[in-house]
């Protein structure tokens, strides 16, 4: 019970135990809610992720495809093995996806998951096992004070006996529920954090790759941009130069 000391001023049976124990409850269940929400934005956001994946791959597949191969004279006109280069990459860039949402998942939808359905489940079950133990504590306290002095001595006992194994069940539920308190307080305050800095880390990689994998194909980019400059400039002058053939052509008529 020292971790529930953390969040209790007395871990005894008092009016203040019983108000903070109330807040902290109200307070995990509102934090159910919100955690139960956010884990169906999550679950839609890696399942769109998967998605996006299976168009990265389609649309590589497709630009392989048109590239050709090195044998084919049409697709070598076009720079189709450039273009392969640049499906392989595509392909590459897809794969990163994929880990990302594999790490996103793993890192905040799995734990979003255990918080929500286990930890602050559990919250909500200890309450309901306190109020039972509480209510029939009650009823076994309330009894054993109405024993007479002509009680009979077993019939006394037997009462006694029932009080206690009432308060030991009491306690149990009580301290059931300051720990499961304890436990979502615990995660509230540090690991709910954590989850979600481990999936922005996996996004800064997810990037990161993507970047240098362009950047090592930025040369290959760079040239057919180049290469294509150089073509439709030769093909204006070409044409300027045809053009200008003609009209030395109409003035001689």
């Amino acid at each position: 019970m020292q971790q529930g000391k953390m969040y209790f001023a007395s871990l005894d049976d008092s009016p203040m135990f019983r108000q903070q124990l109330q807040c902290l409850e109200e307070s995990a269940e509102t934090l159910r809610d919100r955690s139960v929400k956010f884990h169906k934005g999550c679950r839609k956001y890696t399942d769109g992720l998967g998605e996006a994946y299976d168009r990265d791959i389609s649309f590589a597949n497709s630009l392989e495809t048109f590239s050709g191969g090195h044998n084919d004279p049409i697709s070598v006109a076009f720079g189709g093995p450039d273009m392969a280069k640049f499906a392989i990459a595509l392909r590459e860039i897809g794969t990163y996806k994929e880990i990302l949402r594999s790490q996103v998942e793993h890192a905040l939808n799995d734990k979003l998951l255990q918080f929500a359905n286990v930890d602050l489940q559990e919250v909500k079950e200890g309450h309901k096992r306190f109020d039972k133990a509480n209510a029939t504590y009650d009823q076994a306290r309330e009894k054993f004070l109405s024993l007479r002095r002509s009680t009979r001595m077993d019939i006394a006992a037997s009462i006694e006996e029932e009080l206690q194994n009432a308060r030991s069940t009491f306690e149990q539920a009580r301290f059931g529920l300051v720990g499961a308190l304890s436990v979502v307080e615990a995660k509230k305050r540090f690991e709910l954090l954590e989850a979600v800095g481990s999936a922005m880390d996996a996004h800064l990689h997810y990037f990161k790759q993507g970047y240098e994998l362009l950047h090592q194909m930025e040369p290959y980019i760079n040239q057919d941009t180049l290469a294509n400059i150089l073509s439709s400039v030769a093909l204006l002058v070409r044409i300027c130069y045809i053009c200008f053939q003609g009209v030395r052509v109409m003035r001689y008529m």
